[in-house]
């Protein structure tokens, strides 16, 4: 089944996408301004640039994620 199609990955598309537009902003604030010295409004107007990219439905990004889960032994 196409990727397109699949309902699942529809979800898990819009699901990330929400994740991605309530961080954005929060993850680019210090590397934009502390390493890179642009301004506050500079990194809100890139912010919504990619926003806006992120948003559009013919971009498929991709980027790893790895979670590890453990237990306590003994515990």
């Amino acid at each position: 089944m196409s990727v397109m199609l699949d309902p699942r990955q529809r979800r898990i598309g819009t699901a990330n996408l929400e994740n991605v537009q309530r961080t954005l902003t929060s993850l680019a604030i210090v590397p934009f301004t502390q390493r890179l010295g642009m301004n506050i409004n500079e990194v809100k107007g890139l912010v919504e640039r990619a926003s806006g990219e992120a948003a559009n439905p013919a971009l498929k990004a991709y980027f790893p994620m790895y979670v590890c889960i453990g237990k306590k032994v003994g515990g």
